[in-house]
């Protein structure tokens, strides 16, 4: 698995697809979590693309760009496009 944390998204490639969100509007932190094995029905192990950030009771603007790729085999071409995918 290849995966890349920024500033402002996150990107997890493997064997069987990537997958990425980044926030577009820049207030939140991007993580790659490991849920516990057998969570997904496909796969034994997955990892899901999240943010975290702190916010204070009040009105707040979220935004969010999710990317998702289930192309089998290519995962070494999808993680050298994770800095494009992230970029924009």
């Amino acid at each position: 698995m290849i995966s890349k944390i920024d500033s402002s998204g996150a990107i997890a490639s493997t064997a069987w697809g990537t997958c990425g969100i980044k926030d577009l509007l820049g207030c939140r932190k991007g993580e790659l979590v490991w849920p516990n094995a057998n969570t997904n029905l496909l796969r034994p192990r997955t990892v899901l693309p999240m943010f975290t950030t702190t916010l204070k009771p009040e009105i707040h603007w979220l935004a969010s760009a999710v990317y998702g790729s289930p192309s089998e085999g290519a995962w070494d071409y999808q993680a050298d496009q994770a800095d494009e995918i992230l970029k924009h």
